[in-house]
């Protein structure tokens, strides 16, 4: 062994005697390059919150020997699985996420020449994001809808569906829950809003309008108490703020204003007697009714008035006979109320007059007849009609008066 070791020492010797110090150095005259440094992680990805649907972002920071390359992996329980889309950079953004995402954890690989390191696990939370399906408001027996409109004191019942958070309820209703109905007895128009709420700061609105109006009072209808076959009348009820009216008639007929306050109506042409009914209602449906009942009476009939002779002597009186049906007769001119058939008698009469007979019936209605009685013009005469005397003589004249009556003569003289 000796031996070989100076046998070495020689040889090595005589090379450097032959060969420039510079070309022994190992490399052929370069110096070695340093070893690669292995990758470290020097900021570690951070653990992330995000709505449902939102993404999220994980990002790593390394150090160490380039080229480095990256392999992100999602670990669900104990599996890890290599992320193949867009999981191969120093970020990583998820797809949108969903609540089955949460709770998963991210790592990361980093890898180079010299070695490989993984990164701690950044945890994956998702909250729901709060969602309203439905929120309507009904009456016991409307569809239900998002405006509704009830009577002063009754109730309604509000419904809604929601997911993602709790749910309230302003204007006193408090904490809901899904599916679960409420109810409510607003005293004035009301508005209600449902708010669901995740906790993280992320709301989700909606709202149902309860319009309250008053209850329509019972009417009273105005008409005619009686009213006469196939006559034409009105009638009314008190005016109600924001009510609708409907109108019907029994034996008889609705001619104009259906759907206000006050109606024009005909009677029957026949029968003895008539109704009315008026329904007022308010925009929720609540009803009030009012009925009146007529009686219906014949038509007034004024058939004749006739005078015992239309051309009386000056003077004289007439008698009047009226003829009617369907009502109280009277005769003016001093006349008053008569009865068909009988006869009256007028004042002396020394003009032309026209009497007239009116029939009035229960309802009101009227009938007329009339008739002139002309007296005669008086004729006066005087006998002798003249006379040629002499101064003191006497003279007699004689005077009458024709077509008259209960006349008096009264003489003048001139001359």
């Amino acid at each position: 062994m000796g031996s070989l070791k100076r046998a070495f020492q020689a040889v090595w010797a005589l090379a450097a005697l032959l060969v420039p110090p510079a070309t022994l150095a190992c490399g052929g005259g370069h110096s070695s390059p340093p070893p690669p440094t292995p990758p470290s992680i020097t900021t570690q990805p951070a653990s992330q919150t995000v709505l449902e649907g939102a993404t999220a972002t994980f990002s790593v920071v390394a150090a160490g020997s380039t080229p480095l390359t990256y392999q992100w992996n999602k670990v669900v329980g104990t599996t890890s699985t290599p992320i193949t889309t867009n999981g191969t950079s120093a970020s990583y953004t998820t797809p949108a996420t969903v609540l089955a995402d949460s709770g998963s954890s991210f790592t990361v690989t980093v890898t180079n020449s010299a070695g490989n390191v993984t990164s701690s696990a950044a945890t994956l939370t998702v909250y729901p994001n709060p969602t309203i399906t439905s929120f309507t408001a009904a009456t016991a027996t409307g569809t239900p809808a998002a405006a509704i409109t009830i009577t002063t004191g009754d109730t309604a019942t509000l419904a809604f569906a929601f997911s993602g958070g709790t749910g309230s309820i302003d204007n006193g209703v408090g904490t809901v829950t899904s599916g679960t109905n409420v109810t409510v007895t607003p005293t004035t128009t009301t508005t209600y809003t449902l708010t669901v709420d995740n906790g993280h700061s992320t709301t989700k609105t909606a709202t149902a309008t309860v319009t309250v109006v008053p209850a329509p009072a019972a009417p009273t209808i105005t008409a005619p108490a009686n009213v006469t076959l196939g006559g034409t009348y009105t009638a009314s009820v008190v005016a109600q703020a924001g009510m609708t009216y409907t109108w019907t008639a029994t034996n008889g007929t609705i001619t104009a204003g259906q759907g206000t306050n006050q109606i024009t109506f005909t009677a029957g042409a026949s029968g003895t007697a008539m109704s009315l009914r008026c329904v007022v209602a308010n925009a929720a449906g609540a009803t009030a009714s009012g009925s009146m009942n007529m009686t219906m009476v014949m038509a007034p009939v004024a058939t004749s008035l006739t005078p015992s002779t239309a051309t009386p002597l000056y003077g004289a009186t007439v008698n009047l006979v009226p003829v009617f049906t369907g009502g109280i007769g009277s005769v003016d001119n001093g006349i008053g109320t008569v009865m068909s058939g009988t006869s009256y008698t007028t004042a002396a009469l020394k003009a032309a007059t026209t009497f007239t007979l009116t029939v009035t019936n229960m309802a009101g209605t009227t009938a007329t007849a009339t008739t002139t009685v002309t007296p005669q013009t008086v004729a006066v005469t005087v006998s002798p009609t003249s006379k040629t005397v002499t101064t003191g003589d006497v003279v007699t004249f004689t005077g009458s008066a024709a077509n008259a009556v209960n006349t008096t003569v009264t003489w003048t003289a001139s001359g």
